[in-house]
């Protein structure tokens, strides 16, 4: 996808989403923490948790990355449900040169896989505050993770699927870039 059709997804489900987004605190009946449109604001404000050149990977282009989170766990304790993790990559391989992937525990019963966690793509509008491109278990039909030009997510299906290669990290609550304390 390109930075063009992103920018415009991206504003066209900030319209949406900000329609929706009531400024309530996510957390729906069911005691899962939904993330909203405003949950990602401030943004290049939270904490830097790791930050570095990074190797290409299957789903990841190699350069600079940066991995944000917004309220880091007390000491000695698991990601609780609402963590909020960001990692930006820079590259000149991708054609907009800046890839946005999140990951929120929301908890309860959703992706019990991926251990509650949602995945995300985020995009920044002319504004530079993160509009979601997608979320969900796993990018939508048509969409990979981290997909650079010519990959058709169609074949590459283990870019299809974000939990699979955060199992990686199992025994760090699929997080990769981030201990827990």
């Amino acid at each position: 996808m390109t930075r063009a059709r992103r920018l415009v997804l991206g504003a066209l489900l900030a319209s949406g989403a900000a329609a929706c987004d009531d400024g309530d605190d996510g957390n729906d009946a069911s005691g899962e923490f939904i993330a909203l449109q405003h949950d990602f604001d401030g943004l290049a404000q939270w904490m830097i948790m790791w930050s570095g050149a990074g190797e290409a990977l299957k789903a990841h282009p190699a350069g600079m990355r940066t991995v944000y989170m917004k309220e880091p766990p007390a000491a000695g304790e698991a990601f609780a449900r609402g963590t909020i993790i960001v990692k930006t990559m820079e590259s000149s391989d991708v054609d907009s040169g800046l890839l946005i992937h999140a990951m929120a525990k929301r908890g309860g019963d959703f992706n019990p896989e991926g251990h509650g966690w949602e995945w995300f793509e985020l995009a920044l509008d002319d504004s530079d505050r993160p509009v979601i491109i997608w979320r969900g278990e796993a990018p939508p039909e048509g969409e990979c993770y981290g997909c650079p030009p010519g990959v058709d997510p169609a074949t590459e299906l283990e870019m299809a699927d974000c939990n699979s290669c955060h199992l990686g990290a199992a025994d760090n609550d699929l997080v990769h870039s981030v201990p827990l304390p």
